[in-house]
């Protein structure tokens, strides 16, 4: 099997949470690529203020097809700003033809 194209782990894996996370997509037989140096930011508006968020992981699967994927803990998943987000980025990947996933707790069926 060949080896993934990926961003070090090592470099990057602030929490415990990204750190599981980059583990789950390395042993995932339909994921051929994936990175958190993506650079992509996704304009959205809070309270009147213009934002930028950044997903944590952009996903390339061995058919092609791409997801951006955000790892968040249970409490977080119902801050007003969380909801704005995902909002934001849904519409972004479904311009691209993409898709985006909220990655919690028991998230292992990350396939598209």
């Amino acid at each position: 099997m060949a080896q993934k194209t990926r961003t070090p782990s090592s470099s990057i894996a602030a929490s415990s949470r990204w750190r599981d996370y980059m583990v789950e997509l390395e042993h995932d037989p339909a994921v051929r690529e994936w990175t958190k140096k993506h650079f992509l930011a996704i304009p959205y508006s809070f309270l009147g203020l213009r934002h930028h968020y950044l997903p944590d992981f952009l996903v390339t699967y061995n058919n092609g097809s791409q997801q951006l994927h955000e790892t968040k803990g249970l409490p977080l998943m119902f801050w007003a700003s969380t909801k704005l987000k995902r909002q934001s980025a849904e519409e972004y990947c479904a311009k691209l033809g993409w898709k985006y996933k909220m990655v919690t707790r028991g998230w292992r069926s990350s396939r598209p």
